[in-house]
């Protein structure tokens, strides 16, 4: 059986969010019900709890659901993304019209000291420390992305957020991100929806301080120094810890950004590393104050459009990435966590280093 790919327009992205176990028994099982019936098949990537609760309550029609591990998709945040696209463009060209429930596991906190607000708009919250990083707040960024890149998949999509771990003002933010949303009368449009373009603009809106010192720096006048540039960083990594895949994806990302700066930018290229608590975090500037495509590096590249491409790699690469043009200077910042950057997913062959 073969169905049409649903256009974005259609496409549904809902979420689900999820108070107490009583939400799980009374708006996500009756979905998952449904979903049974209407769909080819269910995929769960959701959390033990999630998972036990749905089980004890389908009974015998638990047994037809297909399971995911979060561990294996929930890893470096463009991994994450990039798993579940798989998975729907799998689905799409077996012609099945699988609906997915997914719940995000971002538990690594990558930010000790205060992080930037969850909010919508540029003026969300604090600064946030150079180097520090809220995972949860970037994951928004793909969340929002989901509604155009998976919309082609014809897979439906309903997205769990846990009210119980996560601050009041960011559920409002993962709700407004989600074209649907699953309430006690079924799934509805969400009011006040933000569009991914919206959203991501607004992110690339709020600057990006430096710290006080970093640990390197290095200028580029012209690709002549990008041989030096990656040297640089593989003694840095390596000096950290960093095993040999792991150094060779920072030293990779970090060379796709230099070089798009040194490509579509205006040189110097100014490059910093530095490191907060076990996170490698670098940041390239260049001086054509060019602001970067809003949706630069979540969509898969195409092979004539190259600046997204390198966008695409190093997002991939690193866990987080943060970019934001002012003043002629555009600047991307590139976060590398040891434990995450020692993990490599499913879809990926070779063993991590």
């Amino acid at each position: 059986m073969t169905h049409e790919p649903r256009s974005p327009a259609t496409f549904r992205h809902s979420s689900v969010v999820i108070e107490s176990d009583q939400s799980v028994r009374q708006l996500l099982v009756p979905a998952v019900r449904q979903a049974l019936s209407q769909s080819d098949g269910v995929f769960m990537a959701v959390a033990a709890g999630t998972a036990r609760l749905v089980l004890a309550e389908l009974g015998p029609a638990a047994d037809t659901l297909e399971w995911g591990d979060t561990a294996a998709f929930y890893q470096r945040l463009g991994f994450a993304y990039e798993a579940f696209r798989r998975f729907l463009a799998a689905a799409h060209a077996a012609g099945r019209r699988v609906h997915v429930f997914a719940q995000p596991d971002l538990g690594l906190s990558l930010s000790p000291g205060p992080g930037p607000g969850p909010g919508l708009g540029p003026d969300a919250g604090p600064e946030p420390a150079a180097g520090a990083v809220d995972r949860t707040v970037a994951y928004l960024a793909y969340e929002a992305m989901c509604n155009e890149t998976y919309a082609d998949y014809g897979c439906e999509v309903t997205c769990l957020w846990d009210a119980r771990r996560h601050p009041a003002a960011l559920i409002d933010s993962a709700r407004a991100l989600h074209s649907h949303q699953l309430g006690p009368a079924g799934v509805a449009p969400t009011a006040g929806y933000v569009s991914p373009r919206q959203y991501l603009a607004a992110q690339h809106r709020q600057p990006l301080p430096l710290p006080a010192a970093v640990d390197w720096q290095a200028r580029l006048a012209d690709a002549e120094g990008l041989p030096a540039l990656r040297g640089e960083l593989r003694a840095w990594a390596g000096g950290h810890g960093y095993g040999a895949a792991a150094t060779a994806d920072v030293t990779l990302a970090v060379n796709e950004i230099a070089t798009n700066g040194l490509s579509h930018g205006r040189p110097p290229v100014e490059v910093r590393g530095w490191h907060h608590g076990d996170t490698l975090v670098v940041q390239v500037d260049d001086h054509g104050g060019a602001p970067l495509p809003a949706a630069g590096g979540y969509e898969p590249p195409r092979r004539q459009h190259e600046r997204t491409r390198g966008l695409w790699l190093a997002r991939q690469l690193a866990d987080v990435m943060q970019t934001h043009a002012a003043g002629g200077t555009t600047s991307v910042r590139l976060h590398f966590p040891y434990q995450l950057t020692h993990q490599r997913p499913p879809y990926l062959a070779g063993p991590s280093g």
